[in-house]
């Protein structure tokens, strides 16, 4: 029992770990749609403007 739960909490810190890289994956998944949509926004926004 005890070996089971020693791999048990090793592979929840394993999980963990491999949480954080996913973060900047996902900013860029979204930031970078988010940037050109801003981008082309703004220069629609300054076209229009004038």
């Amino acid at each position: 029992m005890n070996r089971y739960y020693d791999h048990g909490a090793g592979r929840r810190m394993d999980l963990e770990h491999a949480d954080e890289p996913v973060w900047p994956v996902l900013v860029l998944v979204v930031g970078l749609p988010l940037a050109f949509v801003l981008l082309i926004g703004a220069q629609i926004g300054i076209a229009v403007s004038r």
